[in-house]
């Protein structure tokens, strides 16, 4: 709960002071995010790692422009004898119109295309091998800031 708490109140600043930009301004910021999980087992553990640093540009008071870059470890192991780890890139340019619902709420709709890929380490009763991932996708995501 208090990680929530947290999470809405840097989401509020972060998004009041995207608002209070003027054409031709560029804003910097991030997202990082840690998981850790168990099965009641406990012979099953899951730990996940994403950082996303991404930069904007502000053409005019509807539109910005730039992009995300994204890395993720994950690591699922399951008893003593397995051990899955994925290690993932992304570049996500995209685009953003704005619009004014009052004079201190903003929306937006965001657009990304995104390219990646990684390498997934299978261990497992003492053997190993590899295999290379490629990702790529489209999204669109709407969003308010105050």
């Amino acid at each position: 709960m208090k990680t929530t708490r947290l999470l809405l109140l840097m989401l509020g600043i972060v998004s009041s002071a995207q608002a209070q930009l003027e054409p031709g301004s560029w804003y910097t910021g991030a997202c990082f995010r840690v998981a850790m999980n168990s099965s009641n087992s406990g012979d099953n553990h899951s730990t996940n790692f994403i950082i996303n640093p991404g930069t904007f540009y502000t053409i005019n008071d509807h539109w910005g422009a730039g992009g995300m870059l994204s890395y993720q470890t994950e690591i699922d192991k399951t008893g003593d004898d397995q051990k899955n780890t994925t290690y993932s890139y992304s570049v996500l340019p995209g685009v953003r119109y704005y619009g004014q619902i009052s004079e201190r709420v903003n929306c937006y709709l965001q657009g990304l295309l995104g390219i990646g890929g990684g390498t997934t380490k299978y261990e497992y009763d003492g053997n190993e091998s590899k295999t290379n991932n490629f990702s790529w996708g489209a999204g669109i995501k709407p969003g308010i800031m105050w």
